[in-house]
């Protein structure tokens, strides 16, 4: 059974480490068996309705992963409108394991993060809903 703790300690001096930690971070997330989130006052069978509402992410993803790829390259990208990161290249680096896209960390290039990421995913996908 693997077990994926998001507060795990990333070495941010080394970027091969850095690099491999953000690429592979989601694939750890979709291959433990169980994932604990804490959100107070919120009972069990309010969980999935409050994620959903709070996110933006489709029930059906949250109740099954497999359905991620099934919605449009622009409704992935919408969950993650109004998210707040510490550094602007981290919303992009978020994003590589929803589109299942790998690329090289370049910290300090700010909003030319995303105009990669949209380069790597058009590179890897058919869908162009990104650009609407």
């Amino acid at each position: 059974m693997a077990l994926m703790i998001n507060t795990c300690c990333i070495d941010k001096t080394l970027l091969a480490e850095l690099s491999e930690a953000i690429n592979s971070m989601f694939c750890w997330y979709q291959k433990s068996k169980v994932c604990f989130a804490y959100l107070e006052d919120v009972s069990k069978r309010q969980l999935e309705k409050v994620i959903s509402k709070t996110t933006g992410i489709d029930s059906d993803v949250l109740c099954d992963y497999r359905l991620l790829y099934t919605k449009s390259i622009a409704r992935r990208m919408s969950w993650a409108s109004g998210q707040e990161t510490t550094r602007t290249e981290d919303i992009v680096y978020c994003l590589m394991g929803i589109f299942n896209v790998n690329m090289l960390l370049l910290y300090r290039e700010g909003e030319k993060a995303f105009i990669r990421l949209q380069e790597v995913i058009m590179q890897s996908n058919y869908d162009h809903s990104l650009f609407v």
